[in-house]
């Protein structure tokens, strides 16, 4: 299994003390695999996303990418893992202002060694950002940096995407496109996929579905 998760749990402490978030959570994902993540607001989709990508730590549990123990790596240790072998599409985008599309997309690929000029293409073609190559994110509307941010993922060729909403920022034709593009690039390059979705009908589209309430998948 490229993803195992063990017994995840996670808490936060509140004003009205501590407070549970994710109560044991287990699931595995193997490659080529793509799994959507739904829930209400607040039901600890997004904390476990970024637990999996070790931007945060977990209380107890276990997870394991690509046979490497998140859970047991230092700070320096989840960096490297976000930079060798994990991708992660954020709401916000993350583009680098300075860098013009073009470097955008190839500048997770160069840090993990892994620039790939033809593969960079196939995506920009893929994504239709062929014409928007030489401009700078401020240049662009939210549907393009959308893309621009999916292209840059996948120029690096991670063993594991995490996606938070990926879609969220576009319209109904649009992101029915890119989440087509995105999962036929995904079972292409042999990555898994866990998609967080308010959308039951993204949902459906993807091989596996769970759903995050009161701390617990079903």
């Amino acid at each position: 299994m490229l993803l195992e998760i063990q017994d995840l749990t996670k808490s936060y402490t509140g004003p009205d003390g501590t407070v549970p978030v994710l109560q044991g959570i287990s699931l595995s994902l193997a490659a080529g695999e793509a799994l959507a993540l739904t829930g209400e607001s607040g039901s600890g989709k997004s904390t476990l996303l970024h637990l999996i990508g070790g931007l945060d730590r977990a209380d107890g549990g276990r997870i394991s990418v690509n046979g490497q123990e998140v859970t047991a790596l230092d700070d320096a240790g989840r960096a490297a893992l976000r930079r060798e072998k994990i991708g992660i599409i954020f709401q916000q985008f993350n583009l680098i202002p300075s860098l013009t599309v073009r470097d955008n997309i190839r500048f997770q690929a160069r840090l993990a060694g892994r620039d790939d000029p033809a593969w960079a293409a196939t995506l920009i073609d893929a994504l239709g950002l062929g014409d928007q190559l030489a401009k700078y994110p401020e240049e662009l509307s939210g549907g393009q940096q959308q893309r621009v941010a999916i292209a840059r993922t996948l120029a690096a060729r991670p063993a594991l995407i995490l996606a938070d909403e990926p879609t969220g920022n576009l319209d109904e034709e649009t992101a029915d496109r890119v989440l087509d593009q995105l999962s036929r690039l995904v079972s292409e390059a042999g990555t898994a996929l866990v998609l967080v979705t308010h959308s039951s009908v993204l949902a459906a589209r993807m091989s596996r579905q769970h759903h995050l309430s009161h701390g617990c998948l079903s």
